[in-house]
Order: C-alpha cells, then sequence, then structure tokens
C-alpha cells in the first residue's frame, strides 16, 4: 500500500483522522500531536477511519489508547471510535484490550452511520496530510516509551508483551540523556 499517511480535520466538538497504509512507531508522534493540539481547541471525540490503513504496530495502538484514557479522564469526557476496520485490526485492538476504552466500528459503514458521524469526503477535500517525518529520534523513542506504558496501564497483561522494548527504550533515552523527559508525562 506505499507509504503510510494521516488526514485530519478538526470540527469541534470532532477531530478526525485518516490512516492510509500502516499506522506505526512512524506516524505515531504526529498522531499524538494532533491529538494533543485537537482536545486543546475543545475536540472530545477523536473518529479514526481505518478503512485504507493495512495494519498497525503497537506504538501506534498506544498512542491511541494515551488518546483514549486522556479522553476519559477530562472534566468534558469524551470518546475515540475507530471506524471500517477490518477484521485483521480488530482482532489487534482486542489483542491488547483497546475494545476496553475506544468503541470500534467494523466496515463497511453504512451512508447513514457516514453522516451521523459527520466522516468527511471519502477524497480528502476536506482534511489537511498531517506532517508525520519531522520528529526526531529522542521525540519518536519518548513517544514509543508514553505508547507502550499506556496499554500497559489499560491491560496489565500487556506487560509481558512489551517489557524488552519498554527496557531497549529506557536504556536508550537514558544514554541520550532525555529519560527524564518521559517520567510523568501524562
Amino acid at each position: 500500500m506505499g507509504e503510510s499517511s494521516l488526514w485530519v480535520a478538526v470540527v469541534p466538538p470532532r477531530a478526525y483522522v485518516r490512516v492510509r497504509g500502516r499506522g506505526s512507531f512512524q506516524v505515531g508522534p504526529a498522531l499524538k500531536q494532533f491529538v494533543a493540539s485537537a482536545m486543546h481547541q475543545g475536540c472530545r471525540t477523536l473518529i479514526i477511519d481505518m478503512e485504507e490503513c493495512s495494519g498497525m504496530d503497537s506504538t501506534f495502538m498506544g498512542v491511541m489508547a494515551g488518546a483514549a484514557l486522556r479522553l476519559r479522564k477530562n472534566e468534558c469526557p469524551g470518546e475515540v471510535l475507530v471506524v471500517n476496520l477490518d477484521s485483521k485490526n480488530v482482532s489487534l485492538l482486542e489483542t491488547l484490550g483497546m475494545a476496553n476504552v475506544v468503541q470500534m466500528m467494523p466496515s463497511p459503514l453504512s451512508d447513514d452511520q457516514r453522516r451521523r458521524l459527520g466522516l468527511p469526503p471519502a477524497d480528502e477535500s476536506a482534511m489537511n496530510r498531517l506532517e508525520t517525518d519531522n520528529h526526531d529520534r529522542d521525540t519518536a523513542a519518548r513517544t514509543m516509551l508514553k505508547a507502550h506504558r499506556d496499554l500497559i496501564r489499560l491491560d496489565p497483561e500487556n506487560q509481558p508483551r512489551f517489557e524488552n522494548v519498554m527496557t531497549y527504550l529506557q536504556a536508550e533515552l537514558r544514554r541520550k540523556g532525555a529519560a527524564e523527559s518521559i517520567e510523568g508525562e501524562e
């Protein structure tokens, strides 16, 4: 499916993300930054359209989990809806316990469901391509570490799955003197 990209739109109280290609650690920092900005603009519903998503890694799912956890604990609680999921992506999300914090809507959505959700047109005319390759290695490592911590917070059974990657990322950030920037980050 070629290069991965994220297409976004903010129409408070909703924010939209369309994933093209693979949802991965490479686009994770941009997604995290977009979600924070959208929440600051008053968005309480994040809709992630996965119709053109070929798969996801744990970092991408962890960023989604972090967004859902933040939206739930806000003084004006919100939600994350993941729409147009194929069976493979549903299985990935369920394996990590994501069904506990996101609403999943398998594909295909009906025209009525698309209208009710206010999904932007499929041709991206109402969306902007999010810049995903302007993050340095330390930002990417901090995002990966936070994403995996959120997955463990979501479901403690994820701890053994991600123990090695967490140890590696923590050591890498300590080696570079950047570990303190992740401690206590929400």
